[in-house]
């Protein structure tokens, strides 16, 4: 079974993909700001992580620059979320690689399992 890490600042959106991604069939764990996540990666080593830009203590960008500097998680894909695309931290996000980027409010869940779906996907490795 795969699995995703949601990781945002945000309980309610947590425990809505969370739910939403459970109900799909998908492990899921999750953490509040890349400081959690960096510790959750190295727990579950999960195979895709779902990851707000904005959070306090460890940001999106922060989180993925230390993602991509361990050999162990660098080929982690990363679905990116920001409900501000073109901030300079979304923008170094992306800079860093990402599979997708979604912008929050622009998107339903049905969108989002589609976007977690394809990237898990064997074609898109």
């Amino acid at each position: 079974m795969q699995s995703v890490l949601v990781v945002d600042d945000h309980m309610e959106i947590r425990l809505i993909f969370s739910r939403y991604l459970r109900d799909a069939g998908y492990v899921v764990y999750t953490a509040k700001d890349g400081k959690d996540a960096l510790a959750a990666v190295d727990q579950h080593r999960p195979d895709l992580v779902l990851l707000d830009v904005f959070m306090p203590v460890m940001n999106g960008a922060q989180f993925l620059e230390q993602l991509r500097q361990s050999p162990l998680h660098q080929g982690t894909p990363v679905v990116l979320l920001s409900a501000v695309p073109d901030s300079p931290e979304a923008e170094y996000a992306r800079s860093l690689g990402v599979s997708k980027f979604l912008r929050k409010g622009d998107f339903n869940l049905d969108e989002l399992g589609a976007a977690v779906k394809h990237v898990l996907s064997p074609a898109a490795q």
